[in-house]
C-alpha cells in the first residue's frame, strides 16, 4: 500500500513537472547538457554490478539508481515496461522503502517506470547529478548497432566508455547458470549436457562474446582514448588498481579513501556450480578462434585465457 501511494503521488508530480519544463526543452539549447559523463556498456556478466556498487561509493560520482536502464538499446519502442523491468523497479523501490536503498532516489525511479521515452526524458534522469561525474551502466549497449551507437553520440559526444570483458568461456558459462538455473528456474541435477550445450550455443549467449567487434563499432564513433577496456581478471586479482586506473579515467580523485571496504566482494554471481571439464573443452574449440584473436588483440588477460583454453583442450581429447 506504501509502494502504491508513493507511485501515485510521484506520477502526479511528475506530469506536472513534464508538462512544465521537459517537454519545452531541447538538446539544443542555452541549458546545460545533462547527459551522463559516461556509460557502461558490458559486457553481460562480466563484473557490472560490481562496478556499478563500487563508482556509486565514490564522492564525486553519480550513478543512476536504475542499473541497466536500457535506454539506447530500446530507442524503437514506444515504451520499455516488460514484466521483468517492472518487477525490477518495484524492487528497487522496495528496498529504499524498507531502508537498504536511497529513500531520494523512489521519485527519480518511478519517473523512469512511467516518463516519456526520448532525449529529453532520459537527460533529466541525469539532473539529480548535477555537479558530479554521472554515469550509467548497461551492459546491452556493448550489442548496439552502428546506428544506435550514433546517436549515442550525437547526443553526448564528449561521453567516456566502459568496457568490462570477460574470459568468453567463463562468462559464457556464467550466463547459462542464470538463465538455466535461476531465470528458468531449473535444477542442476535435472540438467543434461545437452541443455547446457544448447544455451552456451544461442545466439544469446554468442553475442555478448563479440568483444573486437563491440570495440570497432564504438570505435567507429569514440577515439580510444575515450574508451577504458578493463578485465574480469583483475576483479579478482587487484580490484583496487582496477578502480583506481579507472577512477583516473574518469577524471575524479584517485584516493584510497574512495574504494568500498567490500571491494574483493563480488556480487550477482548466482549459484555456482563449477564448469564440468568436457562442457569446459566445448566451449574452447567453439571459442578457439575468438579467443586466439583476443590474444593477439589485447594480450595480458588475453593471452592467459588462450593458454588455458589450449590446456583445457589437450586434456579432453575425448571429448567430441
Amino acid at each position: 500500500m506504501i509502494l502504491l501511494n508513493v507511485i501515485s503521488i510521484t506520477s502526479l508530480l511528475m506530469k506536472h513537472e513534464e508538462s512544465i519544463s521537459i517537454t519545452n526543452a531541447s538538446i539544443g539549447s542555452d541549458q546545460k547538457s545533462c547527459f551522463p559523463d559516461f556509460l557502461g556498456i558490458g559486457a553481460m556478466r562480466s563484473g557490472t554490478s560490481w562496478l556499478s556498487r563500487c563508482l556509486s561509493f565514490h564522492p564525486e560520482i553519480w550513478m543512476l539508481p536504475i542499473k541497466e536502464a536500457h535506454y539506447f538499446s530500446n530507442l524503437n519502442r514506444k515504451k520499455f515496461f516488460n514484466w521483468r523491468k517492472k518487477l525490477l523497479l518495484k524492487r528497487s523501490i522496495q528496498r529504499c522503502l524498507c531502508g537498504k536503498g536511497k529513500y531520494g532516489d523512489v521519485p527519480l525511479i518511478v519517473k523512469y517506470l512511467l516518463g516519456s521515452w526520448n532525449d529529453n526524458w532520459y537527460e533529466s534522469l541525469f539532473r539529480a547529478g548535477i555537479g558530479k561525474v554521472k554515469g550509467e551502466i548497461t551492459p546491452a549497449y556493448a550489442i548496439l548497432e552502428k546506428e544506435q551507437i550514433a546517436h549515442v553520440h550525437r547526443v553526448m559526444p564528449n561521453a567516456k566508455i566502459i568496457f568490462m570483458i570477460r574470459n568468453p568461456i567463463e562468462r559464457a558459462w556464467s550466463q547459462a547458470r542464470i538463465k538455466l538455473l535461476q531465470w528458468d528456474k531449473k535444477k542442476a541435477e535435472e540438467l543434461k549436457d545437452e541443455d547446457w550445450i544448447n544455451e552456451v550455443k544461442s545466439m544469446d549467449s554468442i553475442g555478448w562474446n563479440e568483444y573486437i567487434n563491440t570495440l570497432n563499432n564504438w570505435e567507429s564513433f569514440y577515439p580510444k582514448e575515450q574508451i577504458f577496456i578493463g578485465f574480469y581478471d583483475e576483479i579478482i586479482e587487484c580490484p583496487q588498481d582496477l578502480l583506481l586506473r579507472l577512477f583516473s579515467f574518469l577524471g575524479v580523485s584517485d584516493s584510497l579513501d574512495f574504494i568500498p571496504k567490500n571491494v574483493s566482494e563480488r556480487i550477482g554471481e548466482g549459484i555456482n556450480i563449477p564448469m564440468p571439464s568436457h562442457l569446459e573443452a566445448f566451449l574452447a574449440q567453439m571459442y578457439n578462434e575468438k579467443i586466439f584473436r583476443l590474444h593477439e588483440y589485447f594480450g595480458g588477460y588475453a593471452t592467459r585465457w588462450w593458454e588455458q583454453s589450449q590446456k583445457s583442450l589437450y586434456t579432453n581429447l575425448h571429448f567430441k
